[in-house]
Parts: structure tokens; C-alpha cells; sequence
């Protein structure tokens, strides 16, 4: 096959070498001939991004120009190809495979919502809303559309009992989908008192109106036993079950039936209906008794479940990982685990990734690193491994909502993270929070929390510094956007 030589400002001119490269994607509507082309190895992204632009467009000089990113050898190119070639040992008789992708920006600074305490975790898969919790106890909500105080506070646990298990913080939240006509919104919540707790949330529709909140059921997963932290809270894509992870090893299936009869004290305004049970009005939920999953509780400090997440094809298919390597695939109805991986990693969180790929799981480590475990295989490797992905350990790693290949994370060294599968080797880019007004340079905070739009456009995180930071973007994962 013939090579065909690149002139793009200036081209070949004799003086610099040439390397033949084939470029290639994955994304069909941006795909051109994989025939090789002889290039100067002095070229960087910049060149190449106008060469892929030239053949997309047939050379047209007045069409839109789509900015690029390369991928060669499971690397962004952030240097000239000749530069590469002399850090791989390789000559310029070696054609290379460029790989290359629609470049993604880093998303700009928004808004910044403050809290009272440390924010645990945060859920942005509502259009509109945020709804955080936090280590002071309180369940907070914000509109999206501007930085203002939160439309509504509420603490699930207002007074907690004189015992070991009276921490009031929690851990995780999340919303609960619901049939209900009543305009009331619906959160699940997990903390350190080993407690669910199922919440109805009430927001002001204008300014006359207040918001309101109260707590539907509290429940621990197991009658007689002294109940475990909890480190994460999910609920499934139909609403109907909620997973809870605790540290006493288990995940715990929680039933979250669209029924009207709930659990919870009587107020004078509940009607009664005709056998004589109390219905509260406006309520649609009602929590039955949790099973488990995992088998009974273990007492060992490496048995911490990190994590447990619904697969969103079915609520019969969950996955779990922990603080002892381990990530496993669980059939809920019979509780018993249908695949299995290890690792001497410490996981301290994860996640599923979007996509076609539903069986791709996404953790998080103590020692700083990524990984992507691919639970259709029998292998039991890490299939993917983004070493040294952080300074400090990865509190939280979110799969991009739309993307099969995106995804971010949040680490104790107060930086958010966006990783491309197709390049493990470093982040496409880094989001650093505004510091604190007055402080000037100062250590960075901890992140604990972290999620996506649904759109993929805005990613929010907050932790240590109180403040839940929103950035927002564009063109995020949408690489394969018409021409």
C-alpha cells in the first residue's frame, strides 16, 4: 500500500525526518482510509489535529474544525512524535498506530454551594437538583441553576440515642425513584449509625411556599444485631430496591415498594382507611425487611465493603467491592456470587461503568491507583490499571453517564480527575478547586464526593473545604457528534 506524504504549513521540507503513521478511531462517522502517511516527526497535536481535519473534510479550509486528541501506545501524545520515538527506542522505520479522539476541555469553574461540615457524597441524577449529605447528619438539596442557600435541610437522625451507635454523620445518600403524584421527592440515606433511613422531601414550588421533609422508615438490616457503619447507599434504575455496603462485610437488599402505607409515626392528619391502618398522605413508600447478599456478618477490619451498585439492565444483578480486594458480581434473588476478582488493593470505592460494557467495574485504592475489572471473563486480573492515577488515596471514582470509555475521580489530594480508557497512562485533564478567598496557596482539602449531570456536562465534588464545587463543560463524551 502506497504511503501518501502530510504537507500541512510547510510539510516535509527535507530538513526534519519523517515517520509513517496510520490513523485510526473508534468513532465510525470520524473515520478515514487506515493507509499510512508519512509525517514529520516534529509534529505535535496541533498538526496532526489539522491533518485529520483536512481528510475528514476533503480538504475544504471553510469547514467546522474539530479539535483532537492522540492516543499512541495506550498514551495522550503531549510531546512531538520524535520525541515519543526517542523515549520508546524507536526509529523512524517503525510505522506507528496514531489513535485519535475528539478532544475533551476541562470544564470551567461554576458555582460553589456551602455546607456546615465535611460533605460525604453527593447525587446530581436529577435534572436540577443536588442533593448532598454530610458528617454534621443533614440531607441538603440545591437548585443547579445558581450558588444560593440550599432549598431544603433536613436531618434524618435529629437526635440520636446516648450509645456507641449514635454518630449522627452520614456516609451516603441517594435518590429514590417513585410513582407518587404527590410532587414529594424520595432520598434513601446510610451513616455511621448502621441506620437506613428512607426520607420525603418536599420542595418550595415559588417563593411563597416552604419546603418540608420527613423520615418514612429507619431501619437496620438485621433484627438483634448491634448494626455496622454503612459506607455507601443505591438505589436500582426502577426504584423498587436499595443496596446499602457496611462495614461488617455485608451488602443488604432493601425491598422499596410505590405503596401509600408507610411506616413511621402517626400525625393527626393521616386519614385512615378501611381496615383501619393509617395512610399518610402524600407518602409512596414504604421499606419492608432487608436481606443479605454477602452471608453474614465477618468481624475483620479488611472485610469493609466499600461500595455495592445495581447493574441498570436488571435489579437482580448487583456488584460489590472492598476494603479486601475483592470485586464480585452477585445474583440478588439467590445471593450468591456468579463472578469473582481479587487484588492486594485496599478499595475504597466504586462504580459501573455506562456504555454497552455493563459488566465493567470501576474501583478506587488507597495506594492512589484506578482500575477496571471486567467481570465477563474468567480472568482474574485487573483488566486495566491507571497506577499512580492520584497523589493521595481515590475517595470516589464516577463512571461519565453517556460515555463507554469516560470517567473521574476524586482524591484526597483535592483534585478531580478525568480518565479515558483508551489512554490509562495519564489523565486527559485535571480540575483544581478555587482556594479559599484571602488564603491564598494553602493544602489542599480532601475530596470525598463526586458526580455527573446527567447530560455528562457538569461534574460536582465536595469534602474537606465544606463547599460543593460545580464545573461545568461542553461537548463532554461526545465524540461521535455528527460532522
Amino acid at each position: 500500500m502506497a504511503t501518501t506524504t502530510a504537507t500541512i504549513n510547510g510539510g516535509a521540507d527535507g530538513s526534519v525526518r519523517q515517520l509513517p503513521i496510520v490513523l485510526r478511531t473508534t468513532q465510525p462517522t470520524l473515520s478515514i482510509p487506515a493507509v499510512p502517511y508519512l509525517v514529520p516527526t516534529n509534529w505535535r497535536r496541533s498538526q496532526l489535529s489539522t491533518l485529520v481535519n483536512r481528510l475528514l473534510h476533503h480538504g475544504q479550509d471553510d469547514a467546522a474544525t474539530i479539535p483532537f486528541d492522540f492516543i499512541v501506545d495506550g498514551q495522550l501524545l503531549r510531546t512531538s512524535l520524535g520525541e515519543w520515538l526517542l523515549q520508546k527506542g524507536l526509529t523512524e522505520e517503525n510505522t506507528v498506530d496514531v489513535y485519535y479522539v475528539r478532544s475533551t476541555l476541562p470544564p470551567k469553574f461554576s458555582a460553589a454551594f456551602e455546607h456546615d461540615d465535611w460533605i460525604s457524597s453527593v447525587d446530581a441524577s436529577r435534572d436540577g437538583l443536588f442533593l448532598t449529605s454530610a458528617y454534621d447528619g443533614a440531607l441538603r438539596v440545591y437548585g443547579t441553576s445558581a450558588a444560593s442557600d440550599a432549598l431544603l435541610t433536613h436531618h434524618p437522625n435529629p437526635a440520636p440515642t446516648k450509645d456507641a451507635f449514635s454518630n449522627p454523620a452520614l456516609a451516603s445518600t441517594c435518590w429514590v425513584k417513585s410513582a407518587s403524584t404527590s410532587g414529594d421527592l424520595f432520598a434513601a440515606s446510610a451513616g455511621m449509625d448502621g441506620r437506613l433511613r428512607i426520607s420525603s422531601l418536599s420542595l418550595p414550588s415559588d417563593e411563597a411556599s416552604t419546603s418540608s421533609a420527613s423520615i418514612l422508615s429507619v431501619s437496620t438490616p438485621f433484627a438483634g444485631a448491634n448494626p455496622s457503619p454503612m459506607s455507601s447507599v443505591r438505589a436500582s434504575k426502577s426504584g423498587t430496591k436499595v443496596l446499602t455496603a457496611g462495614w461488617d462485610g455485608c451488602v443488604a437488599l432493601w425491598d422499596v415498594d410505590a405503596k401509600t402505607t408507610v411506616a413511621g409515626e402517626e400525625d393527626e392528619d393521616d386519614e385512615e382507611d378501611e381496615r383501619g391502618a393509617k395512610r399518610r398522605k402524600g407518602a409512596a413508600l414504604t421499606k419492608k425487611t432487608a436481606s443479605s447478599i454477602t452471608g453474614p456478618p465477618v468481624p475483620a477490619t479488611n472485610c469493609r465493603v466499600s461500595g455495592a451498585v445495581f447493574s441498570p439492565e436488571s435489579d437482580e444483578v448487583v456488584f460489590s467491592a472492598g476494603w479486601g480486594g475483592a470485586v464480585k458480581q452477585w445474583d440478588a434473588v439467590e445471593g450468591r456470587s456468579t463472578s469473582a476478582k481479587s487484588s492486594d488493593k485496599v478499595i475504597i470505592s466504586m462504580d459501573l461503568m455506562a456504555g454497552n460494557a455493563q459488566s465493567l467495574v470501576l474501583t478506587g485504592h488507597v495506594d492512589r491507583s484506578a482500575a477496571l475489572w471486567d467481570m465477563r471473563n474468567d480472568t482474574t486480573n485487573i483488566a486495566i490499571a491507571f497506577n499512580s492515577a492520584h497523589a493521595l488515596p481515590i475517595s470516589s471514582v464516577r463512571a461519565h453517564p453517556t460515555s463507554a470509555n469516560l470517567f473521574a475521580t476524586a482524591s484526597h489530594d483535592g483534585l478531580v480527575k478525568l480518565f479515558d480508557l483508551r489512554s490509562p497512562k495519564a489523565a486527559l485533564f485535571s480540575i483544581s478547586r478555587p482556594a479559599a478567598e484571602g488564603l491564598g496557596s494553602q493544602k489542599a482539602k480532601k475530596l470525598l464526593a463526586l458526580d455527573w449531570t446527567n447530560d455528562g456536562q457538569t461534574i460536582v465534588a465536595g469534602g474537606e473545604d465544606k463547599k460543593l464545587s460545580v464545573h461545568r463543560g461542553e461537548g463532554i463524551g461526545r465524540e461521535d457528534a455528527a460532522l
